[in-house]
């Protein structure tokens, strides 16, 4: 029987090593795929993934849903070319950094609450909201995307409804590439000017 729904509600994940891995192109995307993180609590270097594929797999639809969430010196991070079909959310996360996460696989040590790595989106959505954020240490990027974001086939990215203190850039994006009548949109972001800005590299 293919698993499809995939459901952690109150879980705790804590210290490096621990970490909660999706690797979407090794699920039956022929059929809905449905994964939801709430209520669950990642600190002291945890870390939580969805992993894509060299690029998009043809897909039923998958939504991802992590909400609700405490994160402790940790990171979500999303990776690669993700399925076709993506309907993703992450909301309502309480986030303090005090220190860099160690992203497994790459060279990337880095204070941030959400990473992007390669991110392929198409005919795909992606939602940050009510994220609260507060960095420990001066130096981090809220929102970091690093190798190229790539938004097609009517994709988006949207962020609203943000706070982010102590950061150095609110959100980093080394390279953008939209088209397709995809759309990348920021709005309702708060953050010390002083100490924080949008930066498309």
């Amino acid at each position: 029987m293919w698993k499809t729904h995939h459901c952690y509600v109150g879980v705790t994940f804590s210290g490096v090593g621990a970490v909660l891995t999706f690797f979407l192109n090794s699920m039956p995307l022929h059929l809905p795929i449905n994964i939801t993180v709430a209520g669950c609590t990642f600190s002291e270097g945890a870390l939580l993934q969805f992993v894509g594929g060299a690029e998009a797999a043809v897909s039923s639809g998958v939504v991802m849903r992590v909400c609700q969430t405490v994160m402790r010196s940790s990171v979500v991070a999303f990776a690669l070319a993700l399925p076709q079909h993506c309907d993703i959310a992450v909301t309502e996360v309480d986030a303090v950094q005090s220190s860099a996460v160690q992203l497994l696989h790459t060279r990337n040590n880095m204070c941030s609450v959400l990473l992007l790595h390669d991110v392929v989106l198409s005919a795909s959505s992606l939602l940050v909201s009510n994220v609260k954020a507060h960095a420990l240490r001066y130096g981090g990027f809220g929102l970091y995307s690093f190798g190229t974001l790539t938004l097609v086939d009517g994709s988006s990215l949207y962020a609203r409804y943000c706070s982010f203190e102590g950061y150095m850039h609110m959100f980093y994006v080394y390279k953008l590439s939209v088209g397709d009548h995809s759309v990348f949109h920021c709005s309702t972001i708060q953050w010390p000017l002083e100490q924080a800005s949008f930066i498309c590299a």
